[in-house]
C-alpha cells in the first residue's frame, strides 16, 4: 500500500510532464471605461484616448509577462437617436500623437485607422452589447490591431462614427475588456 502511495503520483507527473500539462500562465481581466460618448454627424467628441499602463494597474502590473491575448471585448450599449438605419462603427487608432482627439473620420483614416467593428441600428433601435455580441462584431483586422496594440504599448484611441453623413449615437457605458494571459 506505501508502494501505491508513491507510484500513483509519480505516475501523474510522468503524464503532466509528458502532455505539458503545467500551468504556464495565468489569466488577468483588464479593463478600461470608455464613459458614455456622442457621435453626431463626425464629431471628434465620440472617442477616447486610452493608455492601458496608466488606466490598468492590472496591466501595468502584469505587461512584461504578457503571453497572449485569448480575448477582447468592448461592450455598452448603442441607441440610434435619429429615425434612419445606420451602422455604428468603432474605429481604432494605433499610434495616437497624444491625447487629443482626430476631428473626423477622415482624419482618423489618415493616421491608420481601422475599423474595429460596427454595428448595424434601425431607425431610433437602442442595443446592449454584451460580450458574445461583441465578438461576432470584429473585422479581422480591427480585432488583429487591437490585440497587437495591447501587446505593444497599450496605447490607443477608440472612435465611434456612423456609416452615413447624417448619424446621432449614443453610447452608454461603453468599455474595453481584455482578457491577457501572463507568466504567473
Amino acid at each position: 500500500m506505501k508502494r501505491l502511495r508513491l507510484i500513483i503520483p509519480g505516475l501523474a507527473l510522468a503524464a503532466l510532464t509528458t502532455t505539458g500539462c503545467f500551468l504556464l500562465t495565468a489569466q488577468i481581466i483588464v479593463s478600461t471605461s470608455l464613459g458614455n460618448l456622442s457621435a453626431i454627424n463626425g464629431a471628434a467628441s465620440a472617442g477616447k484616448y486610452i493608455d492601458l499602463s496608466v488606466e490598468s494597474s492590472d496591466y501595468a502590473d502584469h505587461k512584461d509577462k504578457l503571453k497572449d491575448i485569448p480575448d477582447i471585448a468592448v461592450l455598452g450599449t448603442i441607441k440610434n437617436n435619429l429615425a434612419s438605419p445606420v451602422s455604428a462603427d468603432v474605429w481604432l487608432v494605433t499610434n495616437p500623437s497624444g491625447s487629443a482627439l482626430l476631428p473626423s473620420l477622415a482624419a482618423v483614416q489618415a493616421a491608420g485607422g481601422i475599423k474595429v467593428w460596427s454595428l448595424g441600428l434601425a431607425a431610433s433601435e437602442t442595443k446592449t452589447i454584451d460580450w458574445d455580441t461583441s465578438a461576432t462584431l470584429f473585422t479581422p483586422a480591427g480585432k488583429a490591431a487591437l490585440i497587437n496594440d495591447i501587446k505593444g504599448d497599450g496605447i490607443f484611441t477608440l472612435y465611434v462614427f456612423g456609416s452615413t453623413d447624417t448619424y446621432n449615437l449614443t453610447v452608454t457605458n461603453g468599455v474595453v475588456v481584455v482578457i491577457i494571459s501572463a507568466a504567473p
